[in-house]
């Protein structure tokens, strides 16, 4: 009996040897430690004294969430823990887990299509690894799931359209992948998506009309894709929309205005947009926008004063369009602003005095423009980059009180003085400023109006501007009507026909349209020009030029004369 009872015992130790957590649940844990190298791992597990016999749930492994009696393991958490190697398929007899959270790490490999038998999973998130190949399919069994998010991964293929079946999902990301094809129509079928992400890949076609089923989404991410067709009005009936990026496809037409109607919206992101004409006038609707990026568009005419009104504004992004004009001082009212990019439009003037009010300002970018003048009002803003380059900026006394800290970047303006900003660590560009001829030429006042020559858009100030003055350096020439290099206030003949513009004016022709030279005025056979320089009467037929022989090389050649 006593013989029994001890073999009974052993057996019974034997069955508890793992702990609380079943042989099959712990043997999965070890599988997935073993597969992605675990002795390397931030947070090991083998930090344990006999680790491989102590029990995950009552010995608090790293990263582990049992149940309330330590029988089932419910959660695995290993973000940022330096997991590589790969995904081991014995993660499905984990069948009781309802989160398994493995971002930020180095995982390869393909994922377990196993992952589809873990039906009480409500959360996975697999994103920012090294995940190649396709989406398995079998995740389509996942009902339960919340949250699916395998953004930043190396995955290709399509979205599988068995995804319509996971009808309590909330949130879907698939973003910074390889994923081709269409978007599914199916995914119109997740009625309760709040966000659904799936910028930078490469999916084409047009947006499906299934997603203005989506109508609790409160954020959209379609941008960076090869997207084609318009953008649809639907989108402008999402009410709780709170982000939308959509810039960077290849989508014809124009933004519709019913995004206007998107007032809780505080991102918009519109960049490579094929935007043209003036900003949209709808987005001054949307009154509490933080971040607004028109970034890499055809956007023309003045940056609009009622930009003043969205007042949230953190970040404003209007780089690389055709803005000109010069900045509004009414940006001042956006206190809020941490960033401001205006850098490679065609803005001129000074900065307006408006902006000193920018307090929370860290980034500020108004390169590639041509502006001139002080630096004064933004000089005691405590940036952390302040960059204007390829202006036409000469005096730098305005940031003598700049942080030492401030990179700034400054090159092609021109500063002959740096005195202002020795204090500062971080400069790029002093070596590349303007000099010599190209500094006279640019930066020189040629009119004493206060503007460098190369910012002036009148440099002798005679009221032509510098695109249409033939001589801008010269006030008292702006045509050359006959391209001879003499202005017509200076030229005798300014239309370069051979009669003199006195002349011209006493006969009734134009001393700027050389045609009226060579034509007849009456008929007589012989131009104006000719009439005009032997001195027949070019308004009568009666008098007019006869021929006369003479002989040149023994050749016999008619001249006209007056006879």
């Amino acid at each position: 009996m006593k013989i029994i009872l001890k073999i009974i015992l052993l057996m019974l130790l034997g069955l508890c040897s793992y702990g609380a957590v079943p042989a099959l649940e712990k043997n999965a844990l070890l599988s997935l430690y073993s597969s992605t190298a675990g002795a390397n791992w931030t947070h090991k597990w083998s930090d344990t004294p006999n680790w491989t016999n102590t029990d995950p749930c009552e010995d608090g492994w790293y990263g582990i969430t049992c149940n309330n009696d330590n029988t089932h393991v419910l959660k695995i958490n290993m973000v940022r823990n330096n997991l590589t190697g790969t995904l081991h398929s014995s993660i499905n007899n984990l069948t009781y887990l309802n989160e398994l959270y493995l971002v930020l790490n180095h995982i390869g490999g393909s994922i377990p299509a196993e992952l589809g038998d873990l039906i009480y999973l409500n959360g996975l998130s697999l994103w920012s690894n090294q995940f190649t190949g396709n989406i398995p399919v079998s995740l389509g069994n996942l009902s339960n799931l919340n949250r699916l998010d395998l953004s930043s991964n190396n995955l290709t293929g399509t979205i599988p359209n068995e995804f319509e079946n996971l009808i309590n999902l909330e949130y879907l990301s698939l973003s910074n992948n390889q994923f081709t094809g269409v978007i599914p129509s199916s995914l119109g079928n997740l009625s309760n998506l709040n966000r659904l992400l799936l910028g930078n890949n490469q999916f084409t076609g047009t947006i499906p009309s299934s997603l203005s089923n989506l109508t609790n989404l409160t954020s959209l991410d379609l941008e960076e894709n090869q997207l084609t067709g318009t953008i649809p009005a639907w989108i402008g009936n999402f009410s709780n929309l709170e982000a939308i990026w959509l810039g960077n496809n290849q989508f014809t037409g124009t933004i519709p205005s019913s995004l206007g109607n998107l007032t809780n919206l505080t991102h918009l992101n519109l960049d490579h947009s094929q935007l043209t004409g003036a900003i949209p006038s709808w987005i001054e609707n949307l009154i509490n926008l933080e971040w607004l990026n028109l970034r890499y568009n055809q956007l023309t005419g003045s940056i609009p004063l009622w930009l003043q009104n969205l007042t949230h504004l953190k970040v404003l992004y209007l780089d690389y369009n055709q803005f000109s004009s010069t900045i509004p001082s009414s940006l001042g009212t956006l206190t809020n602003l941490n960033t401001l990019s205006l850098n490679n439009n065609q803005l001129t003037g000074v900065i307006p005095s408006g902006l000193s009010t920018l307090i929370n300002l860290k980034w500020f970018n108004i390169s590639d423009n041509d502006l001139y003048g002080s630096l004064d009002p933004v000089g005691s803003i405590a940036f952390e980059r302040f960059t204007f380059e390829n202006n036409f900026f000469r005096n730098i006394d305005g940031l003598s009180s700049l942080q030492a800290t401030t990179k700034l970047y400054l090159e092609l303006n021109c500063i002959t003085d740096f005195t202002p900003i020795s204090h500062v660590s971080n400069v790029t560009g002093e070596n590349n400023q303007y000099s010599g001829f190209a500094w006279y030429v640019l930066c020189a006042d040629f009119d004493n109006d206060g503007i460098p020559a190369g910012a002036d858009p009148d440099r002798d100030n005679d009221g032509v501007i510098n695109e249409n003055d033939a001589f801008p350096e010269d006030s008292n020439e702006w045509l050359d009507t006959d391209h001879d290099g003499i202005g017509n206030n200076t030229d005798t003949d300014d239309d370069g026909d051979g009669i003199s513009d006195v002349v011209e004016l006493a006969n009734g022709l134009n001393p700027l349209n050389a045609a009226d030279g060579a034509a007849d005025k009456d008929g007589d056979g012989f131009s104006n020009a000719l009439e005009l320089s032997i001195g027949t009467n070019m308004h009568s037929a009666s008098s007019k030029p006869k021929w006369t022989p003479i002989v040149m090389d023994g050749i016999v050649i008619f001249i006209p004369y007056k006879p």
